[in-house]
């Protein structure tokens, strides 16, 4: 997916509807994306990109029914942002290039939590 024409607001090809807005003076163009299909299945709302990669703030959502919702960067989970899994597992707290950074709170299925 790819946005290569500057669109104030309207509906892409996916049928995704999309506005376009200036994150700060200096900050890159993004867009903000309603059931964008991405790759592998899963579905993003949120900011975007001009090529259309996440940016900002947004949701995705897997085929298995794990959730992200937070912060990306550049397509990958960036800052704060909350992952549940399909089995209920998961983390919130701090990511960096899609990965877990640092503090937060991790959950698994049994209902036990480590905090730090």
């Amino acid at each position: 997916q790819a946005f290569n024409q500057f669109v104030e607001r309207g509906v892409d090809a996916s049928g995704a509807a999309i506005h376009w807005s200036k994150e700060a003076p200096d900050g890159p163009e993004v867009t903000h994306v309603t059931g964008l299909v991405v790759s592998h299945g899963g579905v993003f709302s949120g900011q975007v990109r001009r090529d259309g990669q996440p940016h900002g703030v947004g949701t995705q959502t897997w085929p298995d029914g794990a959730t992200y919702c937070g912060g990306w960067l550049a397509g990958a989970a960036n800052g704060h942002g909350k992952l549940v899994k399909g089995d209920g597992a998961g983390f919130e707290g701090m990511w960096v290039q899609g990965r877990k950074h640092g503090a937060g709170v991790e959950w698994l299925v049994d209902g036990r939590e480590d905090r730090g």
